[in-house]
């Protein structure tokens, strides 16, 4: 019978999958779809949903320059919460399971 060692090694983390100049790249194209999708609001009226928008166009903005320090892992995880919570106040906020901002959830997945 042995006896445990006083001092296991430790398993090290795993290397994040997500390379920092990939998730820029994506970044750019969330970038690019939220200020599309805010604008034609913008020009209805909706203040609301604009607002929320450009809120989230600010934290994908945060989101980029952690990528760029090559913090993927944080920056992976800030776009995750502010898509997932923005999608979810407009789901909330608008006609429930029949609006259209839940067609992007499969996409946050």
């Amino acid at each position: 019978m042995t006896s445990p060692s006083p001092n296991p090694t430790r398993a090290s983390p795993a290397r994040f999958p997500l390379d920092a100049a990939l998730l820029v790249n994506i970044l750019y194209g969330v970038l690019a779809a939220v200020a599309l999708a805010t604008i034609p609001l913008m020009l209805a009226g909706k203040w609301f949903p604009s607002t929320l928008l450009v809120l989230t166009e600010g934290l994908m903005l945060l989101a980029l320059a952690a990528a760029r320090k090559n913090q993927a892992r944080q920056s992976a995880w800030l776009v995750l919460i502010t898509m997932g919570l923005c999608v979810a106040t407009l789901i909330a906020t608008g006609k429930g399971p029949l609006d259209e901002a839940v067609l992007t959830l499969p996409g946050l997945m």
